[in-house]
């Protein structure tokens, strides 16, 4: 698989945040990230989990493959019609958040609706997942190999087997563990709208922190 080089990541994000004059101050703010964890981020001391990238991008006013993808940030217009991008075996680019290990797809076009990514679910108890996570937007599960668990805080854990899907609202808390006798792999489509960039400019911090649980429906 394609790997991203060491610290290229951080240095997307470095080099952007700097091209739109923002101070890790101001990132902190707009991100609820702390200045320590932003500097440690810039400087590849940190895992980034998918919800900190999504909070990131968005105060950056990307797309969160903006920031794995190899090559210059921002490379490709905005605006395209007609758009065609092909992922071959082994080309996507990869990150490993601890949790899960994602091969992220298509990368080559920016400003995209939808995140696509093929993923390894890594661990089998809640316990070394931690925290269950949350991100604005919607997901697609799809189970590619294997057996997983899917938690989440509105509805009793669920098992997929191959073959089987889930469609979620990602700002409600949820993990996936892997139950089947290899760790499972799973094709991971989220949406992320890139905020309106005049919107990203105010003082006002970007959902993905801030959205309100849904409100709680009885348990499946």
């Amino acid at each position: 698989m394609s790997l991203p080089a060491k610290g290229e990541i951080g240095q997307h994000i470095r080099r952007r945040r700097r091209a739109l004059r923002m101070s890790l101050q101001k990132m902190s703010e707009a991100t609820g990230l702390s200045i320590s964890t932003l500097s440690k981020t810039e400087n590849d001391l940190v895992e980034l989990s998918y919800t900190r990238m999504i909070a990131i991008s968005e105060a950056l006013g990307i797309n969160l493959t903006e920031l794995v993808a190899e090559g210059e940030v921002g490379t490709t217009p905005s605006v395209v019609t007609a758009r065609r991008s092909i992922t071959r075996v082994g080309e996507g680019s990869v990150t490993d958040d601890g949790n899960y290990q994602s091969e992220y797809l298509n990368t080559d076009i920016s400003k995209k609706q939808m995140i696509p990514a093929v993923v390894t679910v890594k661990h089998r108890t809640l316990e070394e997942f931690g925290p269950m996570s949350r991100h604005t937007g919607e997901e697609f599960i799809l189970v590619l190999n294997g057996e997983i668990e899917l938690h989440t805080e509105h509805y009793n854990p669920v098992t997929l087997t191959q073959g089987e899907s889930v469609y979620i609202d990602s700002t409600m808390p949820h993990a996936m563990i892997s139950t089947g006798k290899d760790l499972a792999k799973i094709l991971s489509v989220c949406t992320h709208a890139i905020p309106n960039q005049s919107a990203k400019q105010s003082d006002a911090p970007p959902v993905a922190l801030r959205t309100a649980p849904p409100k709680k429906r009885a348990a499946r």
